[in-house]
C-alpha cells in the first residue's frame, strides 16, 4: 500500500514538473516571439523614417535642383539597395535567434525527459530487487522449517516434560511452606508467653526503683530547705560585702573617669577653637595680601594704559608738527616749539646777492 502511494506521488509529481516545463517552454517562447517582434517592429520605423528622410531629400532636389536627377536616383537607389540589406540582415538574425531558443528548448526538454525515464527504470529495478530479496527470504524460511521440523517436536515435547516437572516441585515446595509457616506460629506464641512475663518482671523491678528514688529525692529537698535557711544570713553578708567591694567603688570610679572625660573634652574644644581662629586668620591674612596684590596689579596695569595713552598722544602730536613743520616757515615752527617748551631754531639774516635779487 505504501509502495502504491508512493508510486502514485512520484507519477502525480512526475506530471506536475512536465506541465511546469511545457509551461515554462510556452513562456520563453512567446517572449522570444515577442522580443523578435519588438525588434522587427523597430527595424520597420526606422525603415520607415529612413523612407520620410529620404523622400524629403528627393523632394527638395526635386524643387531646387532638375539638373540632378540622374545622380538623386542613383542615391535613392543606393539607399533602397542598403535598406532592403538590413531588413534581409534582421530577418535572417530573428530566423537565426527563433532557431537557436528552439534548440535550445527542446535539448532542455530531452535532457528532462532523459532524467525522468532514467529515475524511473531505477525505480523499477528497485522494486524487482526487492520482490527477489523477499522471495528468497521466504524460501529459505520454508526451507528452513522443513529441515528442522523434527527437532522442533522433540524440543516441545521437552518443554512439556519440564512444564510437568516443574508443576511436581512446586506443589512440593508449597506443602513444606504450609508446614513451615506452622512450625513458625507455634513458635511465635511460645516467644510472646516468655516476653509478656519477662516484661511483667521489669516492669515489677521498675516500680521498686521508682518509689526508693522518690524517696531518696524528698530526703535530699528537706535537706537542701534547711541550708537554704541557714545560708540566708550569710548570703545577705556576702551581697553587703560584694556591693561595697564593686559596685560602689566601680560608681567612684566611674565618676573620676567621667569628670576626667568632661576636662579632656573641654581641652579638645579648647584647641579645635584655638586651630580654628588661627586658620581663620591665615585665610583672611591671605585674602588681604590676595586683595593688595590686585590692587597693586591695577594700579600698575592703570600707570601702564595711562603711560601708552600718553605715549600715543605725544607721537599723534608729534607726527602732527612733523606735518606741520614740513611745509612751515621758520617762525610758525619757532611758536610751536615755543608752546612746547622746547629749544627755538635760528633765524639767519639773507645774504646780499639774494636780496639784490629779490629787489629786482
Amino acid at each position: 500500500m505504501d509502495r502504491k502511494q508512493a508510486h502514485e506521488n512520484r507519477k502525480k509529481a512526475r506530471e506536475d514538473f512536465t506541465k511546469a516545463m511545457s509551461q515554462k517552454h510556452v513562456e520563453h517562447v512567446e517572449e522570444v516571439t515577442k522580443k523578435s517582434n519588438d525588434r522587427a517592429a523597430h527595424v520597420q520605423k526606422i525603415e520607415e523614417r529612413g523612407r520620410g528622410i529620404s523622400k524629403e531629400e528627393m523632394d527638395k532636389r526635386k524643387d531646387t535642383k532638375k539638373k540632378f536627377m540622374s545622380d538623386e536616383e542613383r542615391v535613392a537607389k543606393q539607399v533602397q539597395d542598403r535598406k532592403q540589406m538590413w531588413a534581409d540582415v534582421q530577418e535572417e538574425r530573428r530566423k537565426k535567434i527563433a532557431d537557436i531558443a528552439l534548440k535550445n528548448v527542446e535539448n532542455q526538454r530531452m535532457q528532462e525527459e532523459e532524467s525522468i525515464r532514467r529515475w524511473e527504470t531505477g525505480l523499477m529495478k528497485e522494486m524487482e530487487r526487492e520482490e527477489r530479496m523477499r522471495k528468497t527470504f521466504e524460501e529459505k524460511l520454508q526451507q528452513k522449517r522443513e529441515q528442522h521440523s523434527d527437532k522442533m517436536a522433540n524440543v516441545s515435547d521437552t518443554q512439556q516434560k519440564n512444564e510437568e516437572n516443574r508443576w511436581n516441585t512446586f506443589s512440593e515446595n508449597m506443602k513444606k511452606l504450609s508446614e513451615a509457616r506452622q512450625r513458625g506460629i507455634e513458635q511465635l506464641n511460645g516467644v510472646q508467653e516468655r516476653a509478656k512475663t519477662h516484661r511483667e518482671k521489669e516492669l515489677q523491678k521498675w516500680n521498686t526503683k521508682r518509689m526508693e528514688r522518690k524517696n531518696s529525692y524528698k530526703a535530699k529537698l528537706n535537706k537542701w530547705k534547711a541550708e537554704i535557711t541557714d545560708g540566708h544570713l550569710k548570703s545577705v553578708e556576702v551581697r553587703e560585702k560584694h556591693l561595697e567591694d564593686h559596685v560602689y567603688k566601680k560608681a567612684e570610679m566611674k565618676g573620676y573617669l567621667q569628670e576626667l572625660v568632661q576636662k579632656n573634652q573641654n581641652r579638645i574644644a579648647r584647641a579645635e577653637e584655638c586651630t580654628r581662629e588661627q586658620t581663620l586668620a591665615r585665610i583672611r591674612n591671605t585674602n588681604d595680601k590676595m586683595e593688595q596684590h590686585m590692587r597693586q596689579k591695577k594700579q600698575v596695569m592703570a600707570y601702564r594704559a595711562n603711560a601708552l595713552k600718553e605715549e600715543m598722544i605725544s607721537k599723534t602730536q608729534l607726527m602732527e608738527i612733523k606735518a606741520v613743520m614740513r611745509d612751515c616757515p621758520t617762525k610758525r615752527i619757532n611758536q610751536l616749539l615755543s608752546s612746547l617748551d622746547m629749544p627755538l631754531l635760528p633765524t639767519e639774516s639773507p645774504k646780499e646777492g639774494e636780496e639784490d635779487t629779490n629787489k629786482q
